[in-house]
Parts: structure tokens; sequence; C-alpha cells
């Protein structure tokens, strides 16, 4: 009994000593239960969420894609869009719809269509078309516009336990603005060049007068008639009008005529009309019948060039029976076929004593263009010959300057001329030429622009703006785009005509052959006011940084981290320290047993 009371004294001091750190262990582990219970709670709550949208799928797959193949919108015009729903999923989906849910403002339904059109039931692996009927607008410019859709539908086993289900999808409209139609009713006018003949005649002469014709047009023409009227005092001693049938396509045919001056003629400088038109006035075909052919009958336009010769016809009024003299100029240049403005260009001009017995003395000649449009380069204007010798002739050469606002025309110049005999009698006179004046053609282009927000997998849109910077009209303007890419709808677009001062822009929408990067050349053709065609190219090359697609945060499972259970560690710490406990109390019981049984032996 001694030892029992000595094991439960060492119990007792053992369990005192001891109690209070099981109390901080019991504290901890009820502070440690609540927080057990908080994220037992917030476990339960993501389960019940994660439940929730696990019924909502209902344990199996539901989804729907969109198609749609639209095709290239022109502005101020109606269009069909379709699109195509199918079911890809593994339920039916009932009371389906389908709603505009981003127009562009470019583009409006018509005939009273509603943005929502309801579908019904479309069946696992069904699909079906919706038509939306559509208005471009005509001040709609050429470019990309996104249009989105957005489907609802039903799906379950029964209709107390439908849920909803949407989806949506962005498509890309191509709109470009409608080309203008070149004139069809019409061929080209012929063509009347390599005109030559004498400047000057005098009474008694013959000239000749040659010249060719040239149909520019690819099909023959059936009939035309070609003409030659001189003015009243001027006669032709030949045949005066012709007639050709089945002209050539881009034929050409000279022609040769002999005119002569009337004894009533007065001394003056003669115009001479060159004519070729159809036969018939109101209408001209090919050679083939339009009877065998279902082309429209075109109309071939009248031609008319002039040309001009000077008769030197005796002067009524005679000195000693010499006529009096007269100046004239032969022939003239500028350098080439027009001048433009700004420009400085060389006039270099040819002059005729056209009497064959009198000398001319104190000859100056003045020059004065129509409203000052013409302006002497470092020098006079006018300019000074001391003489000529009879049927001499004398070149002279002045530097003139256009005026920077000259417009496109043809500019008359006047040539005033002032000039004694060898009486020193005092003689005036007076000529004029003309010279065409052609503004400059100035098509400003911008760079491409480089693409922004760019998607992976979506279309890249590429732009750019242009101005017509001159004072003439820009005509048959057309730009093509062609690269590494795949358009979408067409790569070209025709402006037609550009007014001076305007400005368009070019976009279209591609698919790059590399998601990474993409490259090309825009290349532009117009034909200025002369006829003659110009190019210019604008290349491009970006590169891309696709954004990829934002993830669906409803298909991503949670991913929590693991947490330990703080109560079994609690509990195994509290058996832990029993254990021990227990073990000392042993050991100290045995040795105390062994003590006693010594003390026995003795």
């Amino acid at each position: 009994m001694k030892i029992n009371k000595k094991i439960a004294c060492f119990i007792l001091s053992t369990a005192l000593i001891f109690t209070p750190f099981l109390v901080n262990i019991h504290s901890y582990a009820e502070t440690t239960s609540i927080d057990n219970e908080e994220d037992k709670r917030e476990q339960e709550e993501r389960e019940r969420q994660e439940e929730q949208r696990r019924q909502k799928e209902r344990d199996y797959y539901v989804a729907v894609e969109m198609y749609s193949d639209f095709p290239k919108l022109k502005n101020d015009t109606q269009n069909t869009l379709t699109v195509q729903i199918k079911n890809t999923g593994g339920s039916h989906l009932e009371k389906s719809k389908i709603k505009v849910s981003a127009l562009p403002g470019e583009i409006s339904l018509t005939g009273g269509s509603s943005t929502t059109q309801n579908i019904g039931t479309i069946y696992v692996g069904n699909q079906t078309s919706v038509n939306y009927e559509v208005q471009v607008s005509k001040d709609a410019k050429t470019g990309t516009y996104p249009i989105t859709f957005e489907f609802t539908g039903n799906y379950g086993t029964s209709v107390e336990n439908y849920k909803a289900y949407s989806y949506s999808k962005t498509f890309y409209l191509n709109i470009t603005k409608t080309e203008k139609e070149k004139d069809k009713s019409q061929y080209k006018p012929f063509l009347i060049q390599n005109i030559k003949h004498p400047a000057i005649i005098n009474k008694g002469d013959v000239a000749d007068l040659t010249f060719s014709i040239k149909n520019p047009n690819d099909k023959p023409m059936s009939s035309i008639k070609v003409s030659v009227s001189p003015d009243e005092g001027i006669v032709n001693q030949t045949q005066g009008v012709f007639v050709e049938n089945n002209f050539p396509a881009n034929g050409e045919k000279t022609f040769n005529v002999k005119l002569f001056a009337q004894d009533k003629a007065e001394k003056k400088n003669y115009s001479i009309k060159l004519t070729v038109e159809p036969t018939n006035p109101t209408e001209q075909t090919d050679s083939k019948s339009s009877e065998d052919s279902n082309e429209t009958p075109k109309i071939l336009p009248t031609s008319t060039q002039y040309t001009g010769i000077f008769y030197n016809a005796p002067d009524k009024d005679e000195v000693d029976g010499v006529k009096n003299p007269q100046i004239i100029i032969s022939s003239y240049s500028y350098g080439g076929t027009y001048v433009e403005p700004n420009q400085q260009f060389p006039l270099t001009m040819s002059f005729v004593n056209t009497s064959s017995q009198k000398v001319l003395r104190n000859i100056k000649i003045s020059l004065s263009a129509e409203e000052g449009t013409f302006i002497a380069v470092n020098s006079s204007n006018s300019f000074y010959i001391d003489s000529m010798s009879p049927n001499s002739s004398v070149t002279k050469t002045i530097n003139f300057v256009t005026k920077p606002d000259a417009t496109t025309k043809t500019v008359a110049m006047t040539i005033d001329y002032t000039y004694e005999d060898t009486k020193g009698t005092a003689l005036t006179a007076k000529d004029s030429i003309s010279i065409p004046v052609m503004q400059k053609t100035l098509l400003s282009i911008d760079d491409v622009a480089q693409p922004q927000d760019v998607m992976e997998g979506e279309p890249v849109n590429i732009s750019l703006n242009f101005y017509n910077l001159g004072k003439t009209k820009i005509s048959n303007l057309k730009m093509v785009a062609s690269g590494d890419f795949t358009v979408q709808g067409e790569n070209s677009y025709f402006v037609g005509n550009l007014e001076p001062g305007k400005n368009d822009s070019f976009s279209i929408s591609a698919m790059p052959n590399d998601p990474n990067k993409i490259s090309g050349v825009i290349d532009f053709t117009y034909e200025k006011l002369d006829g003659s065609i110009e190019t210019a190219q604008k290349k491009f090359n970006f590169t891309l940084n696709p954004i990829s697609p934002m993830p669906d945060n409803n298909n991503m499972d949670d991913i929590q981290p693991p947490k330990h259970d703080n109560k079994i560690i609690y509990i195994g710490v509290g058996i832990a320290v029993v254990i021990i406990i227990g073990i000392i109390l042993k050991k100290r019981h045995n040795k105390r047993k062994k003590s006693q049984e010594l003390d026995l032996d003795e």
C-alpha cells in the first residue's frame, strides 16, 4: 500500500506539472477547431457551386456552332445575311432563338424585320438557317465591320428542370463602294493625226494637205465618212469627201487633198476642218450585223480637227507696184505637248517676211498671254530685230514660266508686230498662237495602318487613306492588294473619278498565312488628264502579336491547395504525451518494485 500511495503521489504531481500544458493544448485545439469549421464551410460552398455548374450541364455536353459565308456588300444596296446554327452537343435544345446583338451603324434591317428570330427545337446533330434582310447605307465607307449574333435555348429532360444555354459569335462584314461602270454606249472616236501642209501659199500656188486617221477601237467600223472642209475662199481641187467601209480595228489610213485660193480670197489665215463621222449619224456598230448579235448597238462619236493655211494674197494697195510686206509666225514649239503650272519652258518661234521684194526694218515683236498666264523669265516679253530680207525667216526663243494657279486649258498667246519698210512707212500686224496648260496630277497615299486588336484565328484589317492633292481630276482610279494572306471578299477597289481636294480609303479583311506576321503590297493605277496611265505602290510588312481568347472560367476546375486536418494532429500530440508519461511512470514503478524486493531479501 505504501508503494501505491507513492505512485499516486507521483501521478498527482505529474498531472499538476502537465496541467497548464494540457490546458494550452485544449485551448489551441478549440481555436483550431473553429478555423477548421470555417474552412469546412468554404469548402462546402465551393462544392455546392461546382455541383450547380455540373447540374446546369446535366452531366453531358451542351453546345452549338454558328457558320456564315456573307457576301461582299456594296453601299446603297439590299442584301441577305444567312447564319447557320448547328447543335453540336449531346442534348436537344428547345425554344431556341437567335438575336443580332451588335449591328454596325452602316447596316439596318429592312421590311420591319426584328433583331430576334425564333428557331424552335434543334435536335442533336441537326442544323438550321436564319436569314436577315439588310440595307447598306449609301454613305458606308469601304471597310470591315463586326456583327454579333447571340443564340439562346433550353435543355433538360422536362420543362420542370430546363436549364438555359447561351452562345454568341462575332462575324465580319466587308463593305465596298459601288463601282461606277464605264460608259459602254460609245466607241472611242477616231484619231486625226500626222497633218502636213505648207504654212503659206501665194496666188496660183497649190497646197498639198496630207493627214491620217486611226481607229482606236478593238472592233472594225462598218462605214465612216471623212471630210475636208476649208473656209470660203479656199477650194479643194480634188475629192473632199471619202467613204470607208469596214474600217479595220486599230487600222490607220492616210489621205491627200490639193487646195488653192480663189481670186477673191483675201490675205489671211484660212481654217480647214477635218472630220471623221459614221455614215449613219444616229448609230454606228461594228461590221457584225446587230440582228445577229446580242450586243447593244454603240454610237461612234464624230472626230473633228482644225488646221490652217495663210494665203498671201496680193495687196490692193501697192507702193511703186510692190506689195506691202507682212510678218507672220511660221512655226513654234514649247518643249513638249503641254506646259505645267509653276514650271519654266522655252517658247521658240520662227518669223517669216512674206514679201518677196521688200526689206523690213526696226522690227519689234511683243508677246502677251491671256490672263497673264505666262510670264517672261529674266527678260522682256518683247524683242527687237534690226532687219529681215525678203522671204527670210528669224528664230527667237524666250523663256516663260506658267503662273502657279493656272487652270488646265489651252491659253492664247497674242503676238503684235510693229515695223517699217525701206521708205520708213510704219506698218503693224497681229498674230496668235495657242499653248495648252496641264495641271499636275498629284495622288497622295498614306502608309498602311498597323493592324490593332489582332485576335488569334481572326482576320486582320489592312487599310490606308489616299488623297487628290492636285487641281485636276484623277480618272479610272483602281487599287489591288496582294501578299502572304487570303483576302476574305474582293482584293480590289475601283474608285473611278477622284475630284481635286477629295479623299477616300481602301481596306481589306485578310487572314494571314503566318499568324505572327503579314506582308504585301497595294498597287494603284489611274489615268491622268492627258490620258496617260500612272502607277503607284504601297508596301507593308507588320509583325503580329495575336491575343489568345480568354479562357472560359466555368470550364476550369477549381484547384485547391491541400489542407491538413489540424484536429488529427492535436490528437496525435496528446496521445504521444500520454504514452511518454506512461513510460516514465512504468520505469519508476519497476525501479521501486525492484528496490522493495532487495529490502525483503535482506
